[in-house]
């Protein structure tokens, strides 16, 4: 009598270090209240989209008069908040934040084993990664960013190691047209594209061994230029990058939101 072969899972010992590592940042995430200060104000902004589209004037700061020009650059990201709470109320927002945390992770943990070849190295650079943001892991349009900020540094590094081909440029512009509208982070992505042309193009004319041939470097500069035409399909236009620069240059933003601040071993 003959007995079927055992199912084989190919899931090693170096495997496990990174379920570790996410299972135990993914707990930590779920763990972070939802502080008030930011969250319902982007809920109702998300409700007022559906219900007529996008504010243009204050409608929340006291400070403000009602009708003072307002941007809602989130404007997407706040929808999305809304959809998911009408769906099935805080906790389905609470358990989409943790799902995008810790798949960003994740993508730390991978992108590291792809470089390293050590699922060990990638548990210990997604752990540090967490301890570095744990303490701003609110409920909060920057959600939206992770998954698109991972997946942008993920394209372009795969490209330049030679890990994938060109087609996969295509999902630059395409991040980008979500990212752009759902938070003011968009800007890193455009700054990750410009940092690899440039420095892929001085690997080029500096002949520096494994460095991409100028047939490969041209898609990367018409990715790069899709990436930045596509930064422009938001509301705004042009004029998100003086709603940025604006915030750059906003004594009370750069005083006052904790992701503005420089970083302090303290505030960990």
């Amino acid at each position: 009598m003959s007995f079927p072969r055992p199912l084989r899972v190919g899931l090693r010992l170096d495997h496990l270090w990174a379920l570790f590592a996410l299972c135990v940042i993914g707990g930590f995430i779920g763990l972070v209240p939802t502080d008030p200060n930011d969250f319902w104000w982007h809920l109702k902004a998300g409700e007022l989209v559906a219900a007529s589209g996008i504010p243009t004037t204050n409608l929340f700061a006291w400070t403000l008069p009602a009708d003072h020009p307002f941007i809602y650059q989130s404007w997407l990201g706040e929808w999305l908040f809304y959809v998911l709470f009408r769906t099935s109320g805080l906790p389905l927002v609470i358990f989409a934040r943790n799902l995008l945390g810790t798949l960003a992770f994740g993508l730390v943990a991978w992108e590291t084993r792809l470089r390293s070849g050590s699922w060990r190295l990638g548990a210990g650079a997604a752990l540090l990664a967490a301890t570095m943001t744990i303490n701003n892991l609110n409920a909060r349009t920057q959600n939206w960013s992770w998954l698109p900020f991972m997946g942008t540094l993920m394209i372009l590094g795969g490209y330049a190691a030679g890990r994938l081909g060109p087609r996969w440029l295509l999902g630059l512009p395409l991040l980008m047209l979500f990212w752009v509208n759902v938070h003011g982070a968009f800007v890193l992505g455009l700054l990750m594209v410009g940092a690899f042309v440039v420095g892929e193009t001085l690997r080029r004319l500096l002949r520096q061994p494994r460095g991409l041939g100028w047939h490969q470097l041209r898609w990367l500069y018409l990715a790069a230029a899709g990436t930045g035409l596509a930064a422009l399909a938001n509301p705004l236009g042009p004029g998100v990058f003086g709603y940025v620069a604006g915030l750059l240059s906003d004594k009370a933003v750069q005083g006052l939101i904790n992701e503005w601040q420089p970083p302090d071993p303290r505030s960990l």
